[in-house]
This record gives structure tokens, sequence and C-alpha cells, in this order.
């Protein structure tokens, strides 16, 4: 009786989200990292110029991006347990919006390492906030995506730095690369999430099992 129950509820649950709808949005979220990462690479090397820093400077408050990913992966299960993939994407991808902004006004030295704190955090939840998805989508639906969607976010660091050597040999100042990568890449990916529905870690098992 017990395992007609568990396969009875299980269409209802495997109706609660899209396969397809998430695929694709995990898709835009990890080409969204990619891309940014792609264009923030190339403008801190204009950030550096503008703000007449020297390289070791500017190489030492780079540390600040990878130190904050760190501390922010060590303790991102208590994030997910709060947040889940869902809200933890969105999170990240507005504090990702946040850096690129402070970047594309900082005056100072201390804006640019608020900007590399809030990339830090950004970037490492949002790979972990994916990464977790695609696992629970793994599970859940028997596709193995994990490789696609590492090589779409591996493209993305490319054509964005790519996009960014051309805009700005094309006149555009850095500061408006910035803006209009967070306004391409972020907001779409965040309006999108909203509505999304994820399959939850104990659903992916349970389907898995069925």
């Amino acid at each position: 009786m017990s395992q007609l129950i568990v396969h009875e509820a299980s269409p209802a649950t495997k109706q609660a989200w899209k396969p397809a709808l998430l695929i694709a949005l995990l898709a835009g979220q990890f080409i969204a990292f990619g891309l940014v990462l792609g264009v923030q690479g190339v403008i801190l090397a204009e950030v550096m110029l503008a703000l007449a820093l020297t390289e070791g400077i500017f190489g030492t408050v780079q540390l600040a991006l990878p130190v904050v990913g760190f501390l922010v992966l060590m303790f991102n299960s208590q994030l997910y347990l709060r947040l889940g993939n869902k809200w933890q994407s969105i999170l990240s991808l507005l504090l990702l919006v946040s850096a690129m902004l402070v970047l594309a006004t900082i005056a100072n030295l201390w804006g640019l390492i608020l900007g590399l704190i809030l990339s830090g955090a950004g970037f490492a939840m949002l790979d972990a906030a994916t990464n977790s998805a695609s696992m629970d989508f793994e599970q859940a639906s028997g596709r193995h995506i994990l490789n696609v969607m590492h090589g779409l976010s591996s493209g993305g660091v490319m054509l964005g730095a790519f996009i960014t050597g051309f805009a700005l040999e094309s006149g555009w100042s850095y500061q408006a690369v910035a803006i209009a990568s967070v306004a391409i890449c972020c907001f779409p990916i965040i309006l999108a999430t909203f509505p999304a529905r994820y399959p939850t870690a104990s659903q992916a098992q349970t389907e898995s099992a069925d």
C-alpha cells in the first residue's frame, strides 16, 4: 500500500516544476556568471589605470575577491538552509549588480575594495547555488547537465572578455560597459528566477529512488 501511495504522489510532484524551463534558467545563470566574470576581468585593468594604482597595490587588493569567496563557500550550508537555491541565486545576482555598479562609480581605493568584496560574495553564492540546483535537477530528472553548464560558463567568460575589449576599442567607457553588462546579463535572469520552481533535495532523492 505504501508503495502505491508513493507512486501516486510522484506525478503531482513532477508537475510542480518544469524540467525544460528550469534547465533553460540554469543555463542562463551559468552564462551570466561567466559573462560578468569576463567583463570584470577586463575592466579591472581600466580601473587600475583610472585610480593610478601601482601593480603591487592593485594585486594585493584583488585578494579581497577570492578571500571573501572562500569564506562564503565555507559557510554556504547555512545560506542554503536559510535561502534555498532559488533565493540564493537571486541574492547573488543582486550582489553582482551592486559590485559592477560600484566598480563603475568608484573614485578611490576603498571603492575598489568594496566592489571586489561584493564580487567575491556574489560569484561564490551564485556558483554554489547553480551547482546545487543542477545536481538536484540531475537527481530528479536522471539527466546529466553539469558538464554542459560548466562549458557554458567558461564560454561566457571568453565571450564577456571579448565583447568588453571590443567595446572599449570602439570608444565605450569601462563604466558604460560595466552598467550595460549587468543590465543585459543579470536583470533578465533575476526576473526569470522569481517565478521559477526548483525541485527540492528531498524531491530529487524521492523521484530518483522511484
